[in-house]
């Protein structure tokens, strides 16, 4: 150890959930040539008559370069979280997340997008009634173009996603597995004077499809395309694709005449939807070459 200590508790509403007043016990360790500076969050659990709120074993680890004090990665984990407030619920199961950055950045920089690798991961997740059982997630976060594009690859996936739309369809949409392999691209984003607050920029939007797989009852649904946004127009050029008849995978589309009226069916007996969206486009929206005329979703 360098030092070790407490950090006192700055809510009053959280005085009596919490022991001797602390919201945290934080220590810093010297590593050759970084500090490790680890902070352990004292467990809450908060109830009411409108619901509770409850975290438990939250903790952060930062390590820093020992000669300028910047920052090298962040590692956060959390054992629980479960917040629930007459109709909203919230539960998350060990999550953990670390972010490594390319170069060591000071801590003002940390509003600001870096590049750098981040890792996202997670045992359990409801949202009111949707849940994932497990989830991962890695980024690798870099600039293009000489430095004025910002990118992201993403890539990971979802075990046993479910989204409870009884109220919608009479069921839920459910999967047993969900692949993903994304490129997000904009232009380097603008950060206001004060450093504080993040502001988009107003440049175009770039999201590349790599693909998604989406897997239920051992079928394959896979999503291929391009979605493009920017101030001044939204263009879309997606195709989805399937062995199997997707009335058969998605049941519910019953409920609005069947989902194989939007698809084709090629040579190879594959499921086709090519679906184009212009919004600069006298016809906006067209699937398969059919114009859908009296569609506008400007």
């Amino acid at each position: 150890f360098i030092t070790q200590g407490k950090l006192s508790n700055p809510f009053k509403l959280l005085d009596d959930k919490l022991q001797n007043k602390e919201l945290a016990w934080f220590k810093i360790q010297s590593i050759q040539n970084d500090l490790n500076v680890s902070i352990q969050f004292q467990d809450i659990n908060l109830s009411n008559e409108g619901g509770n709120a409850l975290w438990e074993n939250v903790l952060t680890e930062i390590l820093l370069d020992k000669e300028d004090l910047k920052i090298k990665a962040i590692y956060s984990k959390i054992g629980q979280v479960d917040f629930s407030q007459f109709y909203a619920k919230f539960y998350l199961k060990n999550l953990d997340h670390q972010q490594k950055f390319e170069k060591p950045i000071s801590f003002s920089n940390l509003i600001q997008f870096n590049e750098s690798v981040e890792e996202f991961k997670f045992d359990f997740c409801e949202i009111n009634n949707h849940t994932i059982s497990s989830f991962y997630n890695k980024n690798i976060i870099y600039f293009d173009d000489d430095n004025q594009t910002l990118k992201m690859h993403s890539q990971g996936k979802a075990n046993n996603l479910n989204i409870d739309l009884t109220s919608q369809i009479y069921q839920s949409i459910d999967f047993d597995q969900i692949n993903f392999d994304l490129i997000y691209s904009q232009k380097k984003p603008d950060i206001s004077d004060d450093k504080l607050i993040f502001k988009p920029s107003n440049e175009e939007l770039n999201l590349q499809i790599q693909n998604i797989t989406l897997k239920k009852d051992n079928q394959d649904i896979n999503i291929k395309g391009n979605i493009f946004l920017s101030m001044q127009s939204h263009k879309a050029r997606i195709q989805i694709s399937s062995l199997k008849s997707p009335d058969e995978i998605f049941t519910w589309g019953q409920f609005f005449g069947g989902l194989n009226q939007y698809f084709i069916k090629n040579e190879e007996g594959m499921f086709i939807m090519d679906l184009h969206y212009d919004s600069d486009a006298k016809t906006q929206l067209k699937i398969n070459g059919n114009e859908f005329t009296d569609i506008n979703l400007n």
